[in-house]
């Protein structure tokens, strides 16, 4: 009796198993029929865990047919909800122009060679008929593309597509048992834009588009689902209710860049969803033209890891009340660009050596209360210091703000040398690094360790490298 071939493959080592699924790509697995687990172990890799949703009906259908995939539908975690969409007129108005009528001396060829059965006349003829195909192929593929554009236009207006929404998302965090975190965005960084307009060509053929962003004007999402919501300048649902955010019981990871000019607009919303947030381990809060007190004010977790807060103004009692009620569980904290009405100098006393579990304190261009000053980076080192470890208190200085202060200060939120709008190609993946520009990502101690490892290895590297080149240069 002959044994399967699964069997033959079952019986190579492990690691020669992983090697061989190290190199094939999500071109060549899809066709792949894996055999046993350790196979679909390695292939895991390849998978993606987060999906952009557009507002496309290709990308709804994509997103059922993942939910409803008996694998796939095990890795999906993160749904990200693109609500750009296409902007009146711009299936109208198309970047190229139109196409000119073939002419003669754009397709004669370089050698005219006449056999006994040819003439000049059939030559040309024959020529300009080929030529008047593909002139007519041509403008069939334009006019098929403006009617493409045009069908996409008024079914992202029609009253039916947030129904749709509303039906694939629920049916998406019910099949989907991983899927817990949601992000709402509709901007994004010049290379992420250029990176999603090339993606939105391939993905639905679709291109010379102007983008416009809208939300919903309900609540699409079991807010009881998912455990993470990223707001990247956007608002909320005006159908989103203050019952709605107490059903957010299980939210732990928050994160809200919010947008200019809009905050009388935001605000009430955000408190919403800040009042009923009781397990909230993570908070990153980008406000940099905003007042937040009244957004502190009704935050009242126990259970806070990470906080990571860039505003305008606060009233420094509230801060502190703040920060005092996760004493316990802070871990990292930062704060940037703002002022208090009591200055900062009373705020760091009160804050200094009262968190035990406090790692990292990180404190960026803190302004004066009064005067168009900031405190000099000696004075925001002093100050983490004293935060940390306490000791004496430092002395608080401040440099007056010019145009270039800004552009020579470094910007200490983020230990990446990379500027967030220099995101890798592909399917980007750090959409908490658009949240708040100074997001590095580390939030739990094992990732904090694995970097640390990681720079480690790296050092050894590099004195490795160093030692062989000094042994070298004894030698010669």
């Amino acid at each position: 009796m002959t044994l399967p071939n699964c069997a033959n493959m079952n019986a190579l080592p492990l690691e020669l198993k992983q090697r061989i699924c190290s190199f094939l790509t999500p071109k060549y697995l899809k066709p792949l029929r894996l055999t046993c687990k350790v196979f679909a172990t390695a292939a895991e890799r390849y998978l993606i865990e987060r999906f952009i949703l557009f507002l496309h009906p290709e990308s709804l259908a994509t997103l059922r047919k993942i939910a409803e995939h008996e694998a796939f539908s095990k890795y999906l975690t993160t749904v990200i909800y693109d609500s750009t969409r296409l902007r009146r007129g711009s299936w109208e108005t198309s970047q190229r122009r139109p196409l000119e009528t073939p002419r003669w001396a754009d397709y004669r060829p370089k050698t005219l060679t006449l056999n006994e059965h040819e003439s000049y006349a059939e030559l040309t003829t024959r020529i300009m008929r080929i030529a008047t195909n593909n002139h007519a192929a041509a403008q069939a593929e334009v006019r098929a593309h403006r009617i493409r554009l045009k069908q996409l236009y008024y079914y992202q207006r029609s009253s039916e597509v947030y129904g749709d929404l509303k039906r694939v998302m629920k049916h998406a965090f019910g099949r989907c048992g991983r899927l817990k975190n949601v992000v709402l965005s509709s901007c994004h960084p010049i290379a992420v834009t250029e990176a999603r307009a090339q993606f939105f060509e391939v993905a639905h053929s679709i291109k010379w588009w102007t983008l416009d962003s809208d939300m919903p004007e309900e609540t699409f999402w079991d807010p009881r689902a998912f455990e993470s919501l990223t707001l990247i300048e956007m608002n909320l649902p005006t159908g989103f209710r203050l019952s709605d955010a107490q059903a957010m019981s299980n939210l732990k990871h928050l994160r809200v860049r919010l947008a200019e000019g809009t905050y009388s607009y935001e605000v009430p919303e955000l408190r919403h969803v800040f009042e009923g947030i009781c397990q909230l381990e993570t908070l990153s809060l980008f406000a940099s033209d905003y007042d937040i007190t009244e957004i502190i004010k009704v935050i009242r977790s126990s259970n806070l890891r990470v906080c990571l807060i860039h505003f305008d103004h606060i009233q420094g009692d509230e801060l502190v009340n703040f920060l005092l009620h996760s004493a316990n569980t802070l871990q990292r904290l930062a704060i940037g660009f703002g002022s208090t009405d009591i200055g900062w100098a009373p705020v760091l006393c009160s804050i200094s050596c009262r968190f035990p579990a406090l790692k990292r304190v990180q404190l960026e261009d803190l302004k004066h209360p009064v005067y168009q000053m900031s405190m000099s980076r000696d004075a925001e080192l002093q100050a983490e210091r004293f935060v940390l470890s306490g000791g004496l208190k430092p002395l608080i200085q401040y440099t007056t703000i010019t145009s270039n202060s800004y552009d020579s200060r470094g910007r200490g939120f983020s230990t990446n040398e990379d500027s967030y709008e220099e995101l890798p190609s592909g399917l980007w993946t750090d959409y908490e690094k658009i949240a708040n520009e100074y997001w590095d990502g580390s939030i739990s101690e094992d990732e904090d360790m694995d970097v640390q490892e990681g720079a480690g290895e790296e050092a050894e590297e590099d004195e490795d490298e160093h030692g062989r080149e000094n042994e070298g240069e004894g030698e010669n």
